[in-house]
């Protein structure tokens, strides 16, 4: 009979689903959508010499892919590790549950065994209340991790039932954008104050998905956040190395981050084939511990009735 996997159906790309090749802050660089906060523009009121304008424009596009980078560093961090998680544990969490139920059940039966045959071989009556006491005792560090696996699967389904819509997400995105182009420490090392106020405050409302408040900082900034004129020549090629390197730096973060569970585990997630044949695994080797601990609790039924029986060895 082919076993049932019990798990939800979840919507796999409810949440965050990049593509490994441009994530997707990286994504909107493209010209035609670079509506959001484009490049810091050079100072109208100056006519720069035509090298140190290109420099400037150069620079501007570096800050705008660090920016983006920057952002899908947070992206990943904040959102899409939570969310993979919470998409493991609703897929393949019911059936872990029911595997480590089924470990604590052959591991006290097992153990009963052990302080039974202890006490025989003392020349000893198995007492069943002090071999009951005993198994309770030992219990505890089981069950509390039945208890926190069942939380956290809990946890899980009120983790992806709290997401953003797909179209409130990516307005999040944007405006998140816009403020890390302004305001990220990275990016502005001299910020004021105040500036620093917004930026804590920004990384506060991402993090608990506040588009509302997400909006009103984006706002806020607009008005508050001036723009900067234009460096000299020495100090934009100075910035465009930092900015390289920077960029360099979140590639390889970004790189990191992907090369880890559960972003290893992201296109299982979403392969319902794989999820049923993993459940499935899970589910029948559930089903052979309860077996094997159904086996020997006849076993130990024996022993406590004084009869060997050459009942099954204990290994």
């Amino acid at each position: 009979m082919k076993r049932k996997c019990p798990t939800a159906t979840v919507s796999a790309r409810n949440w965050y689903t990049p593509t490994p090749e441009t994530g997707p802050y990286r994504a909107r660089l493209s010209p035609r959508r670079a509506t959001i906060a484009g490049p810091e523009m050079p100072n109208p009121t100056l006519a720069l010499h035509p090298a140190h304008a290109a420099l400037a424009a150069e620079v501007a596009a570096l800050r705008e892919e660090v920016a983006a980078l920057l952002a899908e560093v947070d992206e990943l961090v904040e959102f899409v590790r939570p969310g993979l998680l919470a998409l493991y544990q609703v897929r393949l969490g019911p059936a872990e549950l029911l595997l480590l139920a089924a470990r604590y059940e052959l591991a006290r039966v097992k153990r009963a065994i052990d302080l039974a045959q202890a006490a025989l071989n003392a020349g000893k009556n198995p007492d069943p209340a002090r071999i009951e006491a005993t198994l309770e005792r030992e219990a505890a560090e089981w069950k509390e991790r039945i208890e926190a696996a069942a939380k956290k699967l809990n946890q899980a389904h009120e983790h992806l039932k709290g997401l953003l819509s797909k179209e409130d997400s990516e307005e999040m995105r944007k405006l998140y954008l816009i403020l890390v182009k302004k305001l990220h420490p990275d990016l502005h090392p001299g910020l004021t104050d105040e500036e620093k106020k917004l930026w804590h405050k920004a990384q506060e409302a991402n993090r608990l998905n506040d588009l509302p408040g997400m909006r009103a900082l984006v706002a806020l900034a607009e008005g508050k956040v001036a723009p900067k004129e234009t460096p000299a020549r020495d100090a934009l090629a100075h910035e465009k190395e930092v900015l390289s390197k920077h960029g360099e730096t979140q590639r390889k973060k970004i790189a990191a981050i992907r090369a880890e569970p559960p972003f290893t585990l992201e296109r299982e997630l979403n392969d319902e084939a794989w999820v049923t044949g993993r459940c499935e695994a899970l589910l029948a080797e559930a089903e052979e511990l309860r077996r094997q601990a159904k086996e020997l609790a006849e076993h130990f039924g024996l022993l406590m009735a004084g009869v060997d029986g050459n009942g099954p060895q204990v290994h």
